[in-house]
């Protein structure tokens, strides 16, 4: 261990040393990217040894009377940090039995991604915070399918796109919020205010949508009365019961799917998208497409032409995707523009859309897809997969 940290602090050394000014503006950036990652990993070796000082009753031999209260005095870090260092190494640490053999973490999935250096203490707290919310009436599979989840999405996305995951993935495990026991209740407790909307009885137009209500969900919800959710094109999601009220007094538009969940062929000329392919959207892309985005639902999205117009691209429902006015101007044939693209058939997201970083954010120029507007589709996708892998291990095709 001596070693390992001598030549970590040499290496501390001769960066802080180096002169910078003949770096390329490329290097810089993957300069910092490499040293993210070196230093989320080396967050992973402190919970590393978090575990082994309790494991040791370290705190209490050296009178301490926590282990928060030995990293406040040996560390000289604030009791906030030492709490929060504590607390994910209590679900990301790798704890032993009292035979010396090595326990699994408590949330295996993030605890790799940090290790792996993909991931950091943001990501994880989020991670950590979503899933003391999922009720204790979920199942065992379904709450280790959405660890795994809630971890890929921090892999290739910011800690806000996992909060927005999380919100979304909770609903759809407990989309009537029955679930729950007094013990959820508790954790939940809480009052909030807001300031009173109220509406003119005018109705206007929005990116040349009439404002109107519009709720997506799944013919099978609808045929076995199965409950569960609806998006809204805003992002906001609605009880599947209260959408039915909805659309009691509304007129409802029939857009068909494939079981990939693409709308079906529907296509013009003109360069511009029609009322019906931009409800089309709205239903199968929930919100903006490229992977990163702030969340921004339909509603503040513009239609984009997968393969530019102006090279080409038709004006067909499987050409066109949602992207909002800051993605879709991020959309250029410069050094520092993103690409789109539609993935393949037989691909595991076959149809989805596709964003090609630059160079200076991937020198591989590896696809990303943004999945937060579908946690149900990964959910199932989680699902399968957790129920297949025992078929294959035994030999099953």
């Amino acid at each position: 261990m001596r070693e390992h940290l001598t030549a970590l602090d040499d290496a501390v050394s001769g960066l802080l040393d180096a002169d910078l000014s003949a770096v390329s503006d490329s290097d810089v950036v993957l300069i910092m990217q490499q040293l993210e990652k070196s230093v989320r990993r080396a967050g992973a070796v402190s919970l590393r040894l978090i575990v082994e000082s309790a494991e040791r009753s370290l705190p209490a031999t050296l009178g301490f009377n926590s282990p928060n209260k030995l990293l406040v005095e040996v560390l000289r870090v604030s009791a906030a940090d030492a709490s929060a260092r504590v607390a994910a190494a209590r679900d990301l640490g790798l704890f032993h039995t009292t035979s010396g053999e090595q326990m699994e973490a408590a949330l295996p999935e993030t605890a790799s991604a940090q290790r792996d250096g993909d991931i950091g203490a943001d990501h994880a707290r989020v991670i950590r915070k979503i899933m003391r919310k999922i009720p204790h009436a979920v199942t065992n599979a379904d709450v280790a399918s959405a660890e795994s989840i809630l971890a890929q999405c921090a892999r290739g996305g910011t800690p806000e796109d996992v909060e927005s995951a999380g919100h979304h993935l909770r609903a759809h495990l407990d989309p009537d919020g029955n679930l729950g026991d007094d013990r959820d209740r508790f954790r939940r407790r809480g009052v909030s205010l807001g300031r009173q909307d109220s509406e003119s009885g005018i109705l206007g137009r929005h990116r040349g949508l009439p404002v109107t209500v519009i709720v997506t969900t799944t013919l099978d919800q609808l045929e076995k009365d199965a409950g569960g959710v609806t998006t809204t094109a805003s992002g906001g999601l609605l009880p599947l019961g209260d959408a039915l009220k909805l659309a009691e007094r509304a007129h409802p538009v029939l857009v068909l799917f494939d079981h990939d969940g693409r709308p079906l062929h529907l296509g013009r000329r003109r360069r511009v998208a029609s009322t019906d392919q931009r409800r089309a959207l709205i239903g199968a892309e929930g919100g903006c497409t490229r992977p990163g985005c702030a969340a921004a639902p339909a509603s503040m999205c513009a239609v984009h032409h997968v393969l530019e117009w102006r090279n080409g691209g038709s004006t067909d429902i499987d050409s066109l995707t949602l992207a909002c006015d800051a993605c879709h101007a991020q959309v250029h044939d410069g050094p520092t523009g993103w690409a789109t693209t539609r993935a393949a058939a037989g691909d595991t997201y076959a149809g989805c859309t596709e964003w090609i970083p630059p160079p200076h954010i991937d020198p591989d120029g590896n696809p990303r897809i943004n999945h937060r507007h579908h946690a149900g589709e990964l959910i199932a996708r989680a699902r399968r997969k957790a129920r297949d892998r025992p078929r294959a291990e035994d030999g099953v095709p």
